[in-house]
This record gives structure tokens, C-alpha cells and sequence, in this order.
């Protein structure tokens, strides 16, 4: 399996790299025999570069990275020095986490679970987070089978299998999209730009719209192995953690949006003060309305926003109340179950819709809904925007059977 997932260079970073006796000669050769690149580095590189590591496969760090030699053959390395390492190493690898997505091999002659807690103890990071991140083995247990460790760690950490799968895939949609479009002509993106201010159109929404649309409808349906995501769940599967996946499926919290970019879904809070958000604002505009055109700006534009009002739990604490929702959704509403982490649903209301400006909203910004659900969202609204109504017949008016 490692073979078609860890594709590109890898980068090894050790302070006694080519020394026989620090068990990564071996690590160096298994690497080598895969005929992947290794970039070698003998310390620790400086901030500005992490941004240029983004390309490497597969990120192999020696623990023991000891920024000065004690000299002395057969004498542990002084305390102090040891935890200079351990704060620098942990240090760095915390920057990894935050700049990249990518496993980290780190390899060690110490303790494995001594170094799993110096970096619990020691890095930013949800300890939960830092297994499926980081992988930490003592140099005797690679030094044969890195490549089956290696294994063994994507097939039992899904996230990293899963995006190492799609990595495959997207190379190959970019690859076919940038080579079609330069057949069409080299000078592609500036027609493209033309054509956006010729439009009046935000011409960098309009770029990246037309690249990200390309490479998604060219992405062949990715074949994900079931034996890895059928595997039996660990424990802290829970309810919770089901309802925090389904969210984050159906919603992009506001901190990861672009302040510049407004979208259909988008929904903010109508009480910055009101920490359970019982009532938030939901954006149904078309996406085509939602770019700035002559003289407005993002801040003058308008939406149109409908007010979603939490329900209270007794409306839908049983499976039968659950279901009459679901099945029989209320006239002139709709209601939502994915907004939240903890799945408490808002009624959205259809009548009364506002319009008001970006400006006025952009500073409580939640989140944004995504399709399909904003689609369902946008066509019910329309459909009780846009409905005809028939007067109401008169009670004498229905037939009593006695004909």
C-alpha cells in the first residue's frame, strides 16, 4: 500500500546522518530502495522554510537531535541537554502540525512512550491528534521494516489513508485540467480575467472558481479500500464524535472562510451576546448576486436572510416526533439538523425574509452551510416565495353526502 501512497521526496533530518552506529543508514537505504529522493538535513532548518516542505512524502525526524556533542564515547548526554533537544524537536514539530498535513516518522533510542509524552506534555495540540499525525518508533524496530511500519500505521489511521488517496486523485484531475486548458491557448487565465472585469465580476472569486469547478467534475470517483474504513472503530467513536463528522460535513466554521468571499448558506448570529445562539441569520441570495458589481462594495451588498429560531428538545425527543419532522415539515419553514455540533436543529422561517447589507453581518459570521443542503434550503424558499394562493372555500361549500 505504501508504495502508491508515499509518492515524492522524503526529507530526513539527523545531526549524525551517515554514522553507521544511529540506526538511519538503514532507514536511509529503505527509502532509497523505493527510489524515492531524499533531501538530507543535518539540523533543524529555519522557520521560513517549513512553507517549502509541503512537497515532501513523508517527513522522517531523529529525536535525538542534540545541538552540541558531550565528546565523551559511553556518556549519556547531560540532563540539560536533553531537555534543550526535547524543546527545540518538539517545538518544530509543532510548527509542522500547524503548516502541513502530512504523517511525521519520528525515530528514536529512547523510550517510544517517553517520547509520546514529552510531546503530549510539550506541543498545542489535542493530545487525540497527535496519533494520527505523528508516528513515533524506536531505530531497532524500522531497521528492516520501515516500509511495513510504515503500512501498518496508514491502514490503521484512516484520515491519513483517506488523504493520501486523494492526493492520487487530485494530482491526476489537475494534471488533465491545466494541460486541456493550455490546449485551448497558453494565455487562459488572463482571458479568464478579462473576461471577469469585462463582466464587472470580482476577476480572483471568478479564477479560482473556474479552477476549483474544473479539477472537481475531473476527478474520477476515488476506490477506497474497505478494509481499512470497515475496520472496527476504536472507542472514542462515539455519538459525539458522529455528530462533530456530520457538522463539519455539511458546515465550514467561519474562522477557515475568506473574509472577501460571501456565499449562499453562509449564517450568522443575531446576538453576539447570546452564547447558545438561539436565533441565527441564513443567507439564501444566488451566488450570482453575492459578487460586487460597479459601484457597490462588499460591504454595501445586500443578502436575503431568514431567521432560523432553535427548537427546544421536547419538539423532537422521541423517534416519532423526530420523524413527523422530517416527513411533514411545517408550512413555511424548514428545519436544519446540521448547523451545530451537538445537532440541536433551527426552524428556518420563510416569511419575513430581510434584506440587509454584508456590512452589517460580516463580524458574526458562523459558518457556512454547503450543498445539498443549502440547495434544499434556497428551492424550499423559493417554492413559498413564488407559490399561488386560491381563496378559501366557504364551509357551506363542501358536499355532506346527502346527494
Amino acid at each position: 500500500m505504501t508504495n502508491d501512497f508515499f509518492i515524492g521526496p522524503a526529507v530526513v533530518v539527523d545531526d549524525k546522518i551517515d554514522q553507521p552506529d544511529t540506526g538511519m543508514v538503514s532507514v536511509l537505504e529503505q527509502i532509497a530502495a523505493e527510489s524515492m529522493p531524499i533531501v538530507k538535513r543535518t539540523e533543524l532548518p529555519p522557520d521560513a522554510e517549513i512553507r517549502h516542505w509541503r512537497g515532501f512524502s513523508l517527513i522522517v525526524l531523529d529525536w535525538e537531535l542534540n545541538p552540541v556533542d558531550p565528546g565523551i564515547a559511553g556518556i549519556a548526554t547531560p540532563e540539560g541537554l536533553s531537555e534543550q533537544n526535547a524543546v527545540e524537536v518538539a517545538a518544530f514539530v509543532e510548527k509542522l502540525l500547524k503548516s502541513l498535513y502530512c504523517p511525521i516518522f519520528i525515530l528514536t533510542n529512547e523510550s517510544v512512550e517517553a517520547i509520546r509524552a514529552e510531546l503530549a506534555a510539550r506541543l498545542d495540540v489535542d493530545e487525540a491528534q497527535l496519533e494520527p499525525r505523528i508516528l513515533v518508533r524506536s531505530k531497532t524496530a524500522v531497521a528492516d521494516g520501515l516500509f511495513d511500519e510504515l503500512d501498518e500505521w496508514v491502514r490503521t489511521h484512516p484520515a491519513v489513508y483517506a488523504l493520501k488517496r486523494w492526493e492520487l486523485g487530485y494530482e491526476a484531475a489537475r494534471r488533465e485540467m491545466f494541460a486541456d486548458f493550455e490546449l485551448a491557448s497558453s494565455q487562459w487565465p488572463r482571458i479568464l480575467w478579462s473576461t471577469s472585469k469585462t463582466d464587472d465580476v470580482n476577476p480572483n472569486f471568478e479564477l479560482t472558481e473556474t479552477i476549483s469547478r474544473n479539477i472537481l467534475h475531473r476527478f474520477e470517483p476515488l476506490v477506497f479500500d474497505s478494509a481499512v474504513l470497515e475496520a472496527e472503530a476504536p472507542e472514542d467513536d462515539s455519538a459525539i464524535a458522529l455528530r462533530r463528522v456530520v457538522h463539519r460535513n455539511a458546515v465550514v466554521a467561519g474562522k477557515a472562510l475568506h473574509a472577501d468571499v460571501i456565499m449562499p448558506g453562509d449564517f450568522f448570529a443575531v446576538d453576539a451576546t447570546d452564547d447558545s445562539q438561539s436565533k441565527i441569520l441564513i443567507n439564501v441570495t444566488a451566488a450570482c448576486d453575492l459578487v460586487p458589481r460597479g459601484d457597490t462594495t462588499l460591504d454595501t451588498l445586500e443578502m436575503t436572510l431568514l431567521e432560523g429560531s432553535l427548537l427546544s428538545v421536547d419538539e423532537y425527543d422521541t423517534n416519532k416526533k423526530r420523524e413527523r419532522i422530517v416527513d411533514r415539515p411545517m408550512p413555511g419553514s424548514e428545519v436544519i439538523w446540521v448547523l451545530r455540533e451537538d445537532a440541536r436543529p433551527y426552524r428556518v422561517a420563510f416569511r419575513n425574509p430581510r434584506r440587509e447589507t454584508w456590512g452589517e453581518h460580516k463580524d458574526a459570521r458562523v459558518g457556512r452551510l454547503l450543498e445539498p443542503y443549502i440547495t434544499l434550503l434556497q428551492q424550499r424558499f423559493a417554492l413559498h416565495f413564488q407559490r399561488q394562493g386560491v381563496p378559501r372555500l366557504p364551509e357551506g361549500y363542501y358536499a355532506q353526502g346527502d346527494s
